[in-house]
């Protein structure tokens, strides 16, 4: 059975899921929230760590907004600065992977299917969001595979969307993923 809009999603881990009704598209200015990713299919905000026990490591509180029809909604959940890294290697990985075959020419050997680099952000207890992709024309629209779930100790429930868009909205909010890295 689906969970309706406006209904809580229960899981297992300490991430909510709510569906898109109920959460504003935007934030206000007033909020903390700074977005390092805004793609058609998903949104990530994140902001310091509050409101728990300290911990060594720098933490954010995390909001995936995915936007993938008729599923909509927002896992909440905490990542530590390793996890952010992952995400910077992970945006960074696509637009490489399509960089490289960009160059294959007519006639090169074509990689194997399972030569794809899935790269992993987040998991165990905390939201696991996994990335793929690739070249997929000639110029800069790219492919993309997205899984995310909240919970990287439990793979259900889990959204996939595959997705085509452009480099530069892959990339165009690096800086401020950047600016983070470099506080922390």
């Amino acid at each position: 059975m689906c969970a309706g809009a406006g209904e809580v999603v229960a899981t297992s881990a300490p991430a909510v899921a709510h569906y898109a009704s109920d959460m504003p598209e935007q934030t206000s200015p007033a909020d903390e929230w700074t977005t390092v990713l805004d793609i058609a299919a998903l949104r990530i905000e994140i902001r310091a760590g509050s409101g728990q026990p300290t911990v060594q490591r720098p933490w954010f509180d995390v909001r995936l907004h995915a936007r993938s029809a008729p599923f909509a909604g927002t896992v909440e959940t905490a990542w530590f600065i390793d996890d952010l890294r992952a995400l910077r290697a992970a945006i960074i990985g696509v637009v490489a992977a399509a960089e490289e075959e960009a160059e294959w020419r007519p006639g090169d050997p074509l990689p194997d299917d399972d030569s794809v680099v899935t790269h992993v952000v987040g998991g165990n207890r905390a939201a696991e969001l996994r990335v793929s992709g690739g070249l997929a024309n000639s110029g800069d629209v790219l492919w993309m595979t997205l899984w995310l779930t909240p919970s990287g100790d439990d793979p259900y429930p889990a959204l996939a969307m595959h997705l085509f868009e452009d480099r530069t909205v892959l990339t165009g909010r690096l800086d401020a993923l950047d600016t983070v890295l470099a506080v922390a």
